[in-house]
């Protein structure tokens, strides 16, 4: 027979927000998306300044390329995740961000552009297929998915609109390269994160 709901630990449901494991994936969410929000914002900048009349086709193409990868690695990324594990898979998609900000600081060539551009392919999708998953490990058996799927959907929504607000400053007081490198530096500190603190979180099938 359940004890009467006056008998239950009233801060027993709550418990879930302190896993360590929750909290380590949610600041490296953030992390993320503050590195990586602005980056397309600040390279169409730099495209329309640059290309003139064929920057509406660069920007373009600087959507579609990317989304298209994203759409041809998601099932690996799904497999791979499964079969090797979360963490190795998040930080490779992590260290995408830092080596796409440092090339597109110093790129000058449109069309190359929209190559360093196809890592968000890569980035988003592993981010994607994960991000769920994880969620999915961590509050596994306590009922709280969806209550903590959602508060780290808000803790990257709150990281994006500071990439876009921060990253905007820094282009407007110091230029398009030092913005993107300070997008690169942030997304370097994400993914040194995932490395030192996100724990492995995939459920084998002895546990």
């Amino acid at each position: 027979m359940r004890p009467p709901l006056s008998a239950r630990p009233r801060d027993r449901s709550w418990q879930f927000l302190l896993d360590r494991r929750l909290i380590a994936f949610a600041v490296c969410a953030v992390l993320f998306h503050r590195a990586n929000a602005a980056m397309l914002p600040i390279a169409a900048a730099a495209v329309t300044k640059r290309a003139e009349s064929e920057a509406g086709l660069i920007i373009a193409a600087c959507i579609v390329g990317p989304q298209l990868i994203t759409a041809l690695l998601s099932p690996w990324a799904g497999w791979a995740a499964e079969t090797w594990g979360r963490r190795p898979i998040l930080l490779l998609g992590f260290s995408a961000l830092p080596i796409r900000g440092i090339l597109l600081a110093f790129a000058t060539d449109p069309f190359l552009i929209i190559a360093i551009q196809l890592f968000d392919g890569l980035g988003a999708a592993v981010f994607g297929v994960l991000f769920p998953l994880i969620v999915a490990d961590v509050t596994r058996d306590t009922g709280h998915y969806t209550t903590s799927l959602g508060l780290v959907g808000l803790a990257v929504g709150g990281g994006a609109t500071l990439s876009t607000t921060l990253a905007g400053l820094v282009a407007d007081d110091l230029g398009v390269g030092p913005a993107f490198l300070s997008l690169a530096g942030v997304g370097l500190i994400a993914t040194a994160l995932v490395w030192t603190l996100m724990p492995e979180t995939r459920v084998t099938a002895n546990a």
